[in-house]
């Protein structure tokens, strides 16, 4: 199993960039204590001087186009962009991919406990399912399923689906959502955001599930101009470790 890890960041404005705290939970969670976990930074914002200090960072990979759309872009449609990049594997052993939003918390031992999560689903579901790992308006579920000693919450409403503060994608899910989101979220855009057209596959063949609790929480209180207001997750915990 090899998971590539990755956020589409731009910059905010705030006195700290979200990024940077990011980067820190996830350096405290233990993320970066195996030599071979990279986070990917796919940037999108044409000022890419709030990242130019992660520039020799071993753990840090920049990815940063040579060409941004343009300003003038509908903030959505820009966002659907930066997104959609982060969802190609970037070497052809990668077996699944992670996408964070550049302003969360990641609980500690988030990483050991996701690769369980993927373990329980695959020998249920194949490798025909996205894992959420935040949500805060469908119920108790998925702390339910945590404090009964389960991995996962099987029983997530797809039309629910809403918040993209961390999922995880099989390869070959991360591809077919690759496809399908460049061509209704950024070549025919409508107007919409990346977390309400990708819930369409999940009413198709595409099990959507939720880590059980949800191993990351939403600290931005800035946002992008791309989406809804700030939101946390009362299904978050804070560590996982051992449990």
């Amino acid at each position: 199993m090899k998971i590539q890890v990755g956020t589409p960041t731009i910059v905010r404005g705030v006195p700290e960039e979200y990024i940077h705290v990011t980067i820190r939970h996830l350096r405290t969670a233990g993320f970066f204590k195996n030599p071979e976990n990279k986070f990917n930074l796919f940037v999108g914002s044409s000022n890419t001087g709030y990242v130019d200090c992660y520039k020799d960072d071993p753990t840090i990979v920049l990815h940063i186009p040579s060409v941004f759309p343009a300003k003038g872009e509908p903030a959505p449609r820009r966002g659907n962009w930066n997104y959609i990049r982060c969802l190609l594997p970037l070497s052809d052993d990668v077996t699944h991919i992670v996408v964070l939003e550049d302003d969360v918390q990641v609980a500690l031992g988030w990483y050991e406990r996701l690769q369980k999560c993927i373990e329980v689903a695959e020998a249920s579901y194949g490798m025909s399912y996205a894992l959420s790992l935040y949500e805060y308006h469908v119920g108790n579920g998925p702390l339910e399923a945590y404090e009964r000693g389960e991995y996962l919450w099987a029983d997530y409403p797809a039309e629910n689906h809403a918040c993209i503060q961390g999922m995880l994608f099989p390869r070959d899910v991360a591809l077919r959502m690759y496809k399908y989101l460049k061509k209704r979220g950024y070549d025919e855009f409508k107007g919409e955001n990346c977390d309400t057209i990708m819930y369409r596959l999940f009413l198709d063949d595409i099990k959507l599930l939720s880590t059980a609790p949800c191993l990351v929480q939403h600290i931005g209180e800035i946002g992008t101009g791309a989406g809804g207001g700030f939101h946390t997750t009362k299904y978050f915990v804070e560590d996982v470790r051992d449990v």
